[in-house]
């Protein structure tokens, strides 16, 4: 038990401050290393390697994490330290660990930051050592890895090479640097520099004084280590991509990525003879960017060795496709060969490096990498590719189809494509099939499920011309008012000046679906390829292949089975680009180099034979096998050679199952996050189709659904409908964004609680005091807190116990007052006062007000009256609230209004009687409702959202946090908050709404719409809006579920063991993209430590008739999700 309450005290420490905690970790894991018993954070600063290594950060961050650290307990410290000491084996391990968790996924993408496993450091430092040792007599004088990070090279140099040999680290990262710095210790041979590596120290003659700057040295290593960042061009800034165009522009074009400027980099700052040894992405062999690279890399050094890890994933949280690359700068001899590595198809690396022995290791000539792209293929494979590729009497792809062509390009796909079920709200003569590549498959195409608006026409010379705006509105009309609707979002995306504004963006392959076309996906686990006979349908992303007017229906269909076979499958991996799980790429450039079979008569009549018994059963492999047997004999291959082929295929086709598809052995659809797989057999949803539940349900989190118990009695107490009715004192202030009272005696239940003085009640999100109040009826300890101003001053004084003796005096002292109607200018929000209050209904409720002020009696007996008069504000105003807006009843036109039916009040009316009438009551109510005297309740004005009652402890929580719907409940709070003068100023309002719940765009949201659970993130990365949406509701989700983290978290410092907890929640829809909030809590909870005991759900709430079209009928749910805390 005490291992386990370690270990949740060190996740407190670590969800505090992830960063600090991690730089804490790194720091104990050195002291202890070192022999340090201090426990004293001042001394553990001061000891020379700490304070060394701090010097590295920058010094807003240095005193930051000074601060922090130093503030820590003597406990916490020990508990650092105890977790600490499980990691000293291990050093280099746990660093590269913590500078993962120093930064979150958004960051570590912007920066390219990938974390090198220690088999693979440690293999590559000993491999360019090895070369360095082969090369040269001399001893090791100055090596480096001059993109640190946390300095796991840095430790494999420092093993490897003498005392003599000088070591520098640099990195951009100040943290990653001062990581790098504790890892290395106290050796005084290794040097740590924070410096742009590519800018600060360019190898060039123009940048030496530059240079000097820095005490790294730019040139003249022995060898030079790394894996380098993985950015791409396109994400950096333009000033930025100047300066690296300036210093590398002889070896980079098109979008690049920056391996190749560090490429060139480490060639340049290397000695004659020095060794490289890189980890870079393998992009760069096969891309048109790569080309000037390779050929510095083939002609100007000599290339020892290349590990290709095909579509193996060797980093934690980054999918990237990588190779190691290891050369010496010296001119290569014309017969020099090198050592290239390649593993099986489908290998899971993690922390293993034992896949080595699995390696195929041959020998290529590196003569053959001076033509690009770089061919790779080796043995038999490298045999089979060359015979197939080196026979000149054969046809490349492009002599058959001479137009090889992208998709359209409308620059507005949102808006121009459509789904199925929104056909019948355009024209039919104006839309077109769309597919993608979910929609072809070998030899046949999927039914599409989108349609392409195709504003244009084709003219009597097969022209294409836009259709003119008075055709449009004529015959179409019901697709020109779709478009006007947009037009601002098409004017945008128009590139051409000579374009209307709801043309396409592109003028390419306009009329691509008119062609008879073999169509190609981009990306695909197998050779598929299916034929457009009658030229029907236009597509986006992959490639159609256009033969010449001889090319018949029949021949179209031969080359598409053709090029489905295995034969051709192996010749295409082996041309295009190797992706993760088996799938490769086929861009033009590969198309361009294949090469066909020449079949003579007899051999084509068999195919064309074949082509249709394939095409009329695509899935029989039959057929397909015996017209691979006609491919690879008219190829000329042995049957080595097939074999060969069918081996590497099998491999291949273990692991490239489509994404798309659901597991056929666990029928699950996986998440980013393992320990959350969506069972689709256990779906709420079975209606829905793969393709609906990836775009509107991405994220269901089925295990919670057989936590699900209906309660259709809960209908109305999850709403505050039942108070209004006219429960006692409940009912005193109309508040439309709470629970019934009933609903805490029903859930008390539910939990098993028995009510009595042991039991404390907290509600984090207090609204107008409904938990407490219920809970003081009751005779049960209760507390809570809330944000407004406003809503803990009206529970505080619906929780007292009053002396109705007093009060009737107060009300027949009212009874008899006249007041004098008076003005303030001093009320906050004046503007929205001037449109919710006639002016003499506001002077009434002024003077009213200073009839109160002065009255000789108690504060608390002010407050009554004054709760009496902000209760009636709605009743005789202007405006009714309305969600997070309001109603102006004097706007006639608005349909809302008419629909209240209310009549607005005259100017001149008295609103005493009315204000008597309340108070009145509220006397009455508290007669009838006879609250306990003898329990604590307590409310405080705080934001859960960052703190609670750290003094007070509870056994049950009862609550419902602000429903993520938009609506900022504080807005309607405007008129309460200026006449109580519970703010100052309107800045202070603003200030408090920026700190409110995200469930609203008004509040204080991140600039990136990226959140700490990744499940949030699917769902956001699924949300589409359109332009009447507010641009910020993804960021609002992402805000929403950190806050629900934050809530949870805090509140779990007061809860004792055994607490049971009750939320009530609504889950919402956002460019029909489900938010299951529920199921979201749930998993947040049970991270947490929590356990989620069921779901009682309350309602369902379908979508409108028109969202249901476009989105499909997903009922959202209004649930109670039930908790337990075990302590």
């Amino acid at each position: 038990m005490d291992n386990l309450i370690t270990v949740r005290d060190i996740n407190l420490l670590r969800e505090e401050n992830p960063k600090f905690f991690s730089f804490s970790l790194a720091i104990m894991v050195k002291i202890i290393k070192l022999g340090i018993e201090k426990i004293d954070a001042v001394e553990i600063l001061k000891e020379p390697i700490i304070s060394r290594s701090l010097e590295l950060l920058n010094l807003d961050m240095r005193n930051m994490f000074s601060e922090w650290f130093t503030n820590l307990s003597e406990q916490e410290l020990m508990l650092i330290r105890n977790y600490a000491i499980h990691y000293l084996e291990d050093e280099d391990v746990i660093i590269n660990e913590q500078a993962f968790l120093i930064n979150t996924d958004e960051e570590r993408k912007k920066m390219g930051a990938v974390f090198t496993p220690k088999w693979l450091a440690n293999y590559v430092t000993k491999r360019a050592i090895y070369y360095w040792n082969e090369n040269n007599k001399s001893s090791l004088e100055r090596v480096g890895d001059l993109s640190c990070g946390p300095g796991i090279f840095l430790t494999q140099l420092q093993k490897y090479t003498g005392q003599n040999t000088k070591i520098y680290g640099v990195d951009s990262n100040p943290e990653y640097v001062f990581l790098a710095s504790l890892l290395s210790g106290s050796e005084e041979r290794v040097f740590l520099e924070c410096a742009d590596t590519l800018i600060n120290l360019a190898p060039e003659e123009q940048c030496d004084l530059f240079s000097q700057m820095y005490q790294t040295p730019s040139k003249d290593y022995d060898i030079i280590v790394g894996n380098p960042p993985y950015v791409s061009s396109k994400t950096i800034s333009s000033i930025y991509s100047n300066h690296i165009k300036e210093l590398y522009g002889d070896y980079i074009e098109g979008n690049y990525d920056l391996s190749v400027p560090f490429i060139v980099h480490t060639y340049k700052a290397l000695k004659n003879n020095g060794i490289g040894a890189l980890i870079v992405s393998s992009k760069f062999m096969h891309s048109r960017y790569g080309k000037k690279i390779c050929e510095l890399l083939a002609r100007n050094t000599k290339i020892l060795e290349i590990i290709d890890f095909g579509d193996g994933q060797v980093f934690k949280g980054k999918t990237t496709y990588v190779c190691v690359i290891i050369f010496s700068k010296q001119k290569p001899s014309i017969k020099h060969e090198i050592r290239v590595l390649k593993f099986p198809l489908g290998l899971k690396w993690g922390k293993r490096d034992t896949y080595f022995k699995n390696a195929l290791e041959e020998k290529i000539p590196q003569i053959r990498l001076e033509k690009h792209p770089w061919d790779l293929s080796t043995g038999v494979y490298q045999s089979i590719l060359y015979k197939i590729q080196s026979n000149q009497d054969l046809p490349s792809l492009n002599d058959i189809f001479p137009k090889i062509t992208q998709g359209i390009r409308t620059g507005a796909n949102d808006v121009f494509i459509i789904s199925k079920e929104e056909k019948e709200n355009f024209e039919e003569d104006i839309l077109l099939p769309f597919i993608g590549g979910e929609n072809i498959r070998r030899c046949r195409i999927e039914e599409p499920t989108k349609y392409l608006i195709y504003p244009y026409y084709l003219d009597n010379n097969k022209k294409v011309k836009l259709i003119d705006e008075h055709v449009l509105r004529e015959y179409f009309p019901k697709t020109w008012a779709y478009l006007l609707k947009n037009k601002e979002k098409l004017i945008k995306g128009v590139k051409d000046n000579n374009v209307s504004w709801y043309g396409y963006s592109r003028s390419q392959n306009l009329d691509i679906h008119s062609y008879k076309k073999i169509l190609v996906r981009e990306m695909m686990p197998s050779a598929q390829f299916a034929v457009d006979t009658e030229g029907t349908y236009s597509f986006g992303s992959g490639y159609s292949l256009i033969g010449g007017p001889e090319l018949t229906e029949t021949d179209y269909k031969m080359w598409a089975a053709i090029l489905s076979t295995p034969t051709m499958e192996f010749q295409l991996r082996l041309i295009g680009t190797s992706l993760h799980s088996g799938w490769f790429r086929l861009l033009k450039q590969h198309l361009k180099q294949v090469k066909l079979v020449q079949l003579d008569a007899k051999d084509t009549e068999k195919a064309i034979k074949l082509a249709k018994k394939i095409h009329k059963n695509p899935d029989n492999n039959q057929f397909i096998e015996e017209l691979d047997e006609l491919v690879a004999n008219a190829f000329g291959l042995s049957q080595e050679m097939r074999e060969a082929i069918k081996k590497y295929l099998q491999q291949a086709h273990e692991v490239s199952e489509p994404r798309s598809k659901v597991s056929k052995k666990k029928n699950t659809i996986a998440h980013s996050v393992e320990e959350n797989i969506d069972i689709v057999d256990e779906t709420k949803y079975p209606e829905l189709s793969n393709e609906q539940r990836e775009k509107y349900l991405p994220v269901e989190i089925t295990k919670y659904n057989s936590l699900h118990v209906e309660k259709p009695e809960l209908r109305k107490l999850v709403t505050f409908q039942k108070n209004k009715e006219g429960i006692p004192i409940h009912n005193w202030y109309k508040y439309t964004q709470g629970f019934s009272a009933d609903l805490i005696e029903y859930l008390l239940d539910e939990m098993g609680i028995k009510r009595n003085k042991e039991i404390k009640v907290f509600d984090p999100f207090v609204g107008s005091g409904t938990t407490l109040l219920s809970c003081k009826y009751l005779g049960i300890h209760s507390f809570g807190v809330d944000i407004s101003p406003l809503m803990t001053w009206i529970t505080n004084i619906k929780i007292q116990n009053w002396k109705v003796n007093e009060l009737e005096d107060l009300l027949n002292d009212l009874s008899k007052a006249q007041i004098t109607p008076i003005s303030d200018p001093t009320l906050l929000f004046n503007d929205y006062l001037k449109k919710a209050y006639e002016p003499e209904i506001l002077n009434q409720i002024v003077g009213w007000r200073k009839w109160i002020d002065n009255l000789q009696t108690s504060d608390l007996n002010k407050d009554f009256l004054l709760l009496g008069l902000i209760s009636i504000l709605e009743d005789i105003s202007l405006i009714r609230k309305h969600g997070s807006h309001y109603r102006y009843l004097n706007k006639t036109e608005n349909v809302g209004v008419s629909k209240l039916n209310i009549k607005t009040i005259s100017s001149d009316t008295d609103i005493k009687p009315i204000l008597l009438k309340k108070l009145t009551r509220m006397v009455s109510d508290i007669k009838e409702l006879n609250l306990s005297t003898e329990v604590t309740c307590r409310v405080y004005n705080m934001n859960s959202r960052f703190n609670v009652p750290r003094d007070e402890k509870a056994n049950v929580v009862i609550t419902s946090p602000p429903y993520l719907n938009r609506n900022n409940y504080l807005s309607q709070q405007k008129a309460e908050l200026s006449i109580l003068g519970l703010l100052k100023s309107e800045s202070d309002y603003k200030e408090l709404v920026k700190k409110s719940y995200r469930s609203h765009v008004e509040a204080e949201l991140d600039k990136e719409a990226k959140c700490s659970i990744p499940e949030v993130n699917k769902i956001i990365e699924k949300i589409d809006l359109s332009d009447n949406n507010n641009p910020k509701i993804p960021n609002m989700v992402a805000g929403y579920f950190e806050d629900l983290k934050s809530t949870l978290m805090n509140i779990r410092t007061l809860l004792e063991p055994g607490a049971k907890l009750a939320f009530v929640v609504g889950n919402s829809r956002w460019g029909g993209v489900v938010v299951p909030v529920d199921h979201l809590l749930g998993l947040i909870a049970e991270r947490l430590g929590y356990n989620v005991e069921k779901i009682l759900v309350a309602r369902y709430k379908g979508n409108s008739p028109q969202q249901m079209k476009k989105y499909g009928k997903i009922p959202v749910r209004e649930s109670v999700v039930i908790l337990s805390w075990k302590g």
